[in-house]
């Protein structure tokens, strides 16, 4: 019963470490795939001491004056600025800047984010952060769309 709960518990390891392993070389085939062919980039800034990134899309054709939109996606576990590849991919309007908020985006190359050594980020910190974005993008007025819980960022 011993050997055959220990050899259980490695084939589940084995079988989720494959899973997780094919999830994310689809995840990232799918997301290189929808960069290449919609014109959308990875960009780099800094804030605060962190190294973050965000996604950008240029504004399509005779929409070059209209406000950038700026995306923030819904805090959880493994999200950052790939929730908006779908609508990123197939959107024509106005300029896009998707970010990873602080702590996200480390697929992208951004700063992970260890709470033992800078603390907590709590929404203030990433209303911050998506501030300094839109300070480096150097737009006047921005059009900002939140999804989920995090409201608070988008009016502050």
């Amino acid at each position: 019963c011993v050997s055959f709960v220990k050899v259980s518990a490695f084939v589940a390891h084995t079988v989720d470490k494959r899973l997780a392993s094919r999830t994310e070389a689809r995840y990232h085939h799918f997301h290189a795939k929808a960069l290449e062919t919609s014109q959308v980039s990875i960009e780099y800034f800094a804030y605060d001491g962190w190294n973050l990134t965000y996604q950008h899309k240029p504004a399509s054709d005779g929409y070059e004056q209209h406000n950038p939109i700026l995306l923030v996606h819904p805090v959880g576990i493994g999200l950052s600025s790939w929730f908006w590849n779908q609508l990123m991919r197939i959107w024509e309007g106005p300029e896009l800047l998707a970010i990873d908020l602080i702590g996200c985006g480390v697929q992208h190359g951004a700063d992970a984010w260890d709470p033992d050594m800078r603390g907590l980020s709590i929404p203030l910190g990433w209303t911050k952060c998506c501030e300094a974005l839109m300070d480096h993008a150097d737009a006047k007025t921005f059009s900002v769309v939140v999804q989920g819980g995090l409201g608070l960022v988008g009016v502050l």
